[in-house]
């Protein structure tokens, strides 16, 4: 009769062998959230490296901007310095011209002055 009921289920199982299914799944529920819990932590890895490529990124590219921005301000200087400087030399070339039109200077220093 013992031998029909195992084989058809009906045949309690054990203390033991419920404590021993308890302990199996609470087991293979840890492992299950261990899991989770990596994955998660994986991902949150992921996401603050990305985050910092990206802070990095927008860092370089405003160095870049800035380097750019200091350049052509670097640029327009000179290009205003020789504009004054040809704008310059040729003022003195007008006075000059003005001063030793007349061949007849009473000073050599003057005349110095003119030949320059």
């Amino acid at each position: 009769m013992h031998d029909l009921m195992v084989a058809k289920g009906f045949v309690r199982k054990s203390k033991e062998e419920i404590n021993q299914l308890k302990l199996q799944k609470r087991e293979e529920d840890r492992l299950y959230l261990e899991g989770v819990k990596e994955r998660h932590a994986k991902k949150k890895e992921r996401q603050a490296q990305q985050q910092a490529k990206r802070e990095q990124n927008r860092r370089t590219e405003e160095i870049r901007q800035e380097g750019e921005k200091q350049q052509q301000l670097q640029q327009e200087q000179q290009q205003q310095s020789m504009e004054e400087r040809i704008e310059e030399t040729n003022n003195h070339e007008n006075q000059t011209d003005d001063t030793c039109s007349d061949e007849t200077t009473e000073h050599p220093f003057d005349q110095a002055s003119c030949e320059l």
